[in-house]
């Protein structure tokens, strides 16, 4: 593409367009420059043509794209920080070359229509100063578009999980409760309901966080056995009500333990196999876990619907789904495939997909995860069934616990839930009380939600740090809705010890005050 400062030199040079292709323009303007020995006005050339070749038609879609979406304008924003740096050096040096061309020129007969081209040639400077300008003025407002978004998920997050930790509590004492069978049936349907919509929740979240790349693996012994049976077993009831073959074939030659993110492992886990389950009909799904020299192969595959090869292009898009008539037979957002992998990815794999319209799919992932030897310490432990979590601790680990929580429908699970364990509860329904409570009198743990009147869970951590002696080395854990790495951050900043979301799991719980009790001996 010709740029507009080539053309200006070309028509007072009287260079003919004919058939030229751009880069034999280029080429005619500066020989014919060099021959003419204009030094100084080749010099500008060269350092305009070079400047120019941000044509108007992309300073325009680079505009469009910082105003239509926060997402794009994220990753223009470092890119065009340090294009507009470089080129504002560039004009000025322009410009101080074309002032001093203008004094010169007009003493020299000889120039013909090189001279018209200094007053041009300054309001095209200029122009590229205004368009500068506009793009630093849309860059802004994409930076305050990004940040507004992380403002609105914070806040939707806290707002439904604080609710649903209420529900998620209440199930989770319901449970403890002399039920018949069929009132069982339902709790259990709540339960599964509630779930399912915090599954949303967290995809909508992950999905914000792998756009921004606030997504870190970590590394960390893990049992596959336990982890792939875990899955199995999540899936297992539901495999059951559709008459489904739920299978787990693992591989004798596989480590015991390795390392790897179990977290992120199982959300893809959980995603594939949770497809598999959803989209199956009758038949069979099947689990496989085999190891190839450094690598370990994941294979899920099912005899379901099966797809085309054009809703396999389209397969891990986000928010897209083989075809409406999936969104509308089986509901989901369209994110759990695009979140997986972007996980398979960040862990050094990728997730392939075979399928065949009415036969089924296989979905394959391989990821490099370190064999560990069977001593290796840290795998996780077994988790505890449900209707264990409440029974009471022995008296000698019963924990004084401090819960700051504005929410009267929490206090009430957080109590309920805590003085089932057998362990002393006080209440404090802001930052403010709990800090006076913390001062006043010995606890061993505070359990700390984020927002809160008159004075935030963020606020109120940094004034127990300052209290003397042991009360200033309290265990803090956050226990809040707010779980974005900003509020992570924050609280990490403010000496709080750990963090457990809402709506808070009862094992996370338990091995949170387990883990303070030893602390403590």
């Amino acid at each position: 593409m010709i740029n507009p400062f080539e053309r200006l030199f070309a028509k007072a040079l009287e260079i003919p367009r004919e058939d030229l292709g751009p880069d034999r323009y280029h080429d005619h303007i500066q020989a014919k420059l060099e021959s003419a020995n204009r030094s100084q006005l080749l010099q500008i050339y060269k350092m305009g043509s070079e400047l120019f070749r941000y044509t108007e038609d992309n300073r325009k879609r680079h505009v469009r794209a910082l105003q239509r979406a926060a997402d794009e304008a994220q990753q223009l924003v470092q890119e065009l920080e340090e294009a507009n740096a470089q080129k504002l050096d560039t004009l000025t040096r322009l410009a101080e070359l074309v002032a001093s061309l203008g004094v010169s020129a007009e003493t020299e007969t000889r120039s013909g229509g090189l001279d018209a081209l200094v007053g041009q040639i300054k309001e095209l400077v200029e122009s590229q100063k205004r368009h500068t300008a506009e793009i630093d003025e849309a860059r802004w407002v994409a930076v305050e578009a990004a940040e507004a978004r992380s403002r609105f998920l914070a806040n939707m997050s806290h707002e439904i999980r604080t609710p649903m930790n209420g529900i998620m509590g209440t199930l989770n004492l319901l449970s403890e409760e002399r039920l018949g069978e069929e009132d069982r049936q339902y709790l259990e349907v709540v339960r599964r309901s509630t779930r399912a919509l915090i599954t949303v929740l967290n995809d909508i979240l992950d999905f914000s966080r792998l756009q921004e790349g606030g997504v870190e693996i970590s590394n960390a012994p893990l049992s596959l056995h336990d982890l792939c049976r875990d899955v199995q077993n999540i899936f297992r009831l539901a495999a059951e009500g559709k008459g489904i073959d739920l299978q787990l074939h693992l591989d004798e030659e596989l480590p015991a333990t390795v390392s790897g993110d179990e977290t992120r492992l199982r959300q893809i886990l959980n995603n594939l196999v949770g497809n598999a389950t959803k989209f199956t009909e009758a038949g069979v799904v099947q689990i496989r876990v085999s190891a190839r020299t450094d690598r370990l192969i994941f294979e899920i595959s099912d005899t379901g619907i099966g797809m085309g090869p054009e809703a396999i292009s389209r397969l891990f898009s986000p928010f897209r789904q083989g075809d409406d008539s999936i969104t509308r037979r089986f509901g989901g957002t369209g994110l759990g495939l695009s979140i997986s992998q972007n996980l398979a990815e960040l862990m050094g794999g990728r997730i392939r997909v075979r399928s065949e319209a009415g036969k089924g799919s296989t979905f394959t992932f391989q990821l490099p995860l370190e064999a560990l030897p069977e001593s290796a310490g840290g795998a996780r432990r077994r988790p505890k069934p449900e209707s264990s979590l409440l029974k009471k601790v022995p008296p000698e680990d019963r924990l004084r616990v401090l819960v700051a929580e504005d929410n009267s429908i929490n206090q009430l699970v957080a109590r309920k839930s805590l003085e089932r364990m057998g362990h002393r509860v006080t209440i404090a329904s802001d930052g403010r009380e709990a800090v006076g409570h913390a001062a006043r009198a010995d606890f061993d743990v505070v359990l700390m939600d984020l927002q809160m009147p008159v004075m935030d869970g963020i606020e109120a951590a940094g004034k127990i740090r300052q209290l003397p002696g042991r009360r200033g080395r309290l265990p803090i854990f956050a226990m809040t809705g707010h779980v974005m790495d900003e509020s992570r951050r924050a609280c990490a900043e403010a000496g709080v010890n750990g963090f457990i979301p809402k709506p808070f799991d009862l094992l996370t719980l338990r091995d949170t005050l387990e883990g303070c009790l030893e602390a403590g001996r």
